[in-house]
């Protein structure tokens, strides 16, 4: 994987912010997170609003760049941060604060990775009890700005997936390695089916090619 996304740029610079600051929280990225209600504190990256609405589309910024921008997506994220305080867990504003410590770490680490090209959204914390079992839930929607650029996208899209200096001369390796065969071909006229004295046999030595 050749290119790098705007939101998944964003995404690994946040995680590896929090890893660098030991902060006691994972990242995880993917529609299925939110869903398997995981121990710990956490933030699910899901790609997409509540309604799954990708982000509108406007004009291109930032002219010069290479590849040229064509147009500009503002792309849109939802994040479920969660998290748990173990030594207090009935008491609610143990868990809220640790949650809202935690969005807060968030936005420290999105600042000084995309500063001016993301944009909050909605914010809200989530109060259904099935939401609630392990400490509180918060739900963030932000957009980050992702250029469409004037590019081919990357393999499987296109190509092969092999770069062209990884390509295999498969004659060459055959010579090398003496598997090469040879061949002696008969030819007649086109107008005659039978073997006559115009027939005429072709030897090709291993590892040549015929002429035309």
């Amino acid at each position: 994987m050749a290119t790098i996304l705007a939101l998944e740029n964003l995404y690994d610079a946040v995680a590896a912010s929090f890893t660098s600051d030991a902060i006691n929280a994972v990242n995880v990225f993917g529609w299925r997170e939110p869903t398997k209600h995981a121990y710990g504190p956490r933030i699910a990256w899901v790609p997409g609003d509540q309604s799954g609405d990708l982000g509108a589309v406007g004009g291109p910024r930032n002219p010069g760049q290479i590849p040229r921008a064509l147009a500009m997506l503002n792309e849109r994220c939802t994040l479920y941060i969660s998290a748990q305080n173990e030594a207090a867990p009935e008491d609610e504003r143990a868990q809220y604060h640790v949650v809202r410590q935690l969005y807060d770490a968030w936005i420290r680490a999105a600042y000084f990775a995309a500063h001016g090209t993301f944009l909050l959204v909605s914010q809200a914390w989530l109060n259904e009890r099935s939401e609630r079992r392990h400490g509180a839930t918060l739900r963030v929607v932000f957009e980050i700005q992702a250029p469409i650029v004037d590019a081919l996208p990357d393999a499987p899209l296109t190509g092969d997936g092999v770069p062209l200096t990884d390509q295999v001369d498969a004659r060459q390796v055959a010579l090398d390695a003496h598997t090469t065969l040879g061949a002696d071909l008969t030819t007649r006229p086109s107008n005659s089916d039978t073997t006559t004295a115009d027939d005429e046999t072709i030897v090709i030595p291993p590892g040549s090619v015929p002429n035309d």
